[in-house]
């Protein structure tokens, strides 16, 4: 299948990479190196309210380990970062693949010269889409009840889908609120979450760009694979 560079209006409300590890560095160096390196690309520089917890508290919970501490933001991009966990973020509009990928790049070089860490855990590609109508009337999937139409009034599903060495989390839901060009709109959601995580045939650290790239194929394959044809030439498709 042939994949479109664009569509449009661009449906994309926020596009994140999240990189998972295990420092090699103490936990309160992690922060303070990458934001010697990185801080010429950044303007604004955030605590975030996880810190309110206690320490311990965080370091006994499990569902604490991934969350980031501090943020970094500049007018496209916001750079997350926890001890073991840093996404990089678009901020506002998404501004294209090509100019994420050199940003993405930049960062993972950054992360590789102050030896950050030597094992990568996770490495997941985040898009949500955002549709201003009933996106289950525009997609090619198909929900009966024993051979009968199934009309809810409000529709959630959520998938796990394998592709290769590639796992990918897909929620679909409709009537849902987001804040978009700082209004709150109405509609539907596609939200794919497109990730590898490390096992003993991978070495995710020395292939990360590599992975990262297919990633988003992945993604992006499952995405334009999902919406109708005619719904899709209707939104202009660029190749």
């Amino acid at each position: 299948m042939k994949l479109p560079k664009k569509i449009t209006p661009c449906p994309i409300v926020e596009a994140l990479v999240e990189l998972r590890f295990i420092p090699k560095l103490p936990d309160e160096a992690v922060y303070g190196l990458l934001y010697n390196e990185l801080k010429g690309y950044y303007s604004k520089f955030e605590k975030l309210p996880i810190l309110q917890i206690p320490e311990e508290i965080r370091k006994n919970d499990p569902s604490f380990t991934f969350k980031p501490l501090y943020k970094m933001i500049s007018d496209n991009y916001s750079l997350s970062i926890g001890h073991r966990v840093v996404t990089l973020g678009c901020n506002k509009s998404y501004i294209g693949w090509e100019d994420f990928l050199k940003r993405l790049e930049t960062t993972v070089e950054k992360i590789k010269s102050i030896g950050l860490t030597d094992k990568i855990l996770r490495v997941g590609i985040r898009y949500i889409n955002f549709f201003d109508l009933n996106i289950f009337d525009k997609i090619n999937l198909n929900i009966s009840k024993k051979g009968n139409q199934f009309n809810p009034e409000q529709l959630n599903i959520r998938a796990e889908i394998k592709s290769g060495k590639y796992r990918n989390t897909l929620p679909i839901s409709d009537r849902v609120e987001v804040v978009k060009e700082n209004k709150i709109q109405k509609g539907s959601i596609i939200d794919i979450d497109t990730f590898i995580e490390h096992n003993d045939e991978n070495d995710l650290y020395a292939d990360l760009i590599t992975m990262i790239k297919e990633g988003h194929q992945k993604e992006k394959e499952l995405f334009f694979g999902l919406l109708e044809e005619d719904y899709l030439n209707s939104l202009d498709p660029k190749y």
